[in-house]
């Protein structure tokens, strides 16, 4: 496993986009190929969020890796996500109402958020089609992408 999946979803769990439930299942998948992740792996699929921070903090010491601060959480989780729709892991307009709450409710991320949330009420007004939609998400994701995390 690469210690870039590992800050992915602690990011995106951290930002409200990652359920623990998901968290347990992303462990589960991998654990086969990786004996790092059985903290994540063997919790319960109840397992409440402290558990889940506390088997994530132990599999990134397990790593040494350093886990992300909270003011660092919200532009790693936008950035996974958009890596996400680039590489066709989640659809473009799901990618996009997650970038739009991430936007919503981590102010330092809103303004890179904004075109999403825009795309999104065109396309529940009818203004666009899904496939309209689709294309614009995936254009702006390539955008923010190519610009980095700056």
């Amino acid at each position: 496993m690469k210690t870039n999946q590992l800050i992915d979803l602690y990011a995106l769990h951290r930002a409200g986009e990652v359920s623990e439930r998901d968290v347990v299942e992303w462990g589960e998948r991998r654990v086969s190929g990786d004996d790092l992740l059985l903290p994540i792996a063997l919790l319960p699929k109840t397992a409440r969020k402290h558990d889940v921070d506390v088997a994530i903090e132990q599999v990134a010491a397990a790593m040494s890796v350093a886990l992300p601060g909270e003011s660092e959480v919200a532009p790693i989780a936008v950035f996974a996500r958009c890596r996400q729709i680039r590489d066709g892991s989640i659809s473009p307009v799901a990618g996009a109402r997650s970038l739009a709450a991430i936007g919503r409710r981590f102010p330092q991320v809103l303004e890179k958020a904004t075109v999403f949330i825009g795309i999104l009420d065109d396309l529940d007004e009818g203004l666009l089609s899904g496939d309209e939609a689709d294309a614009q998400v995936t254009s702006h994701v390539g955008r923010l992408i190519a610009r980095g995390p700056s």
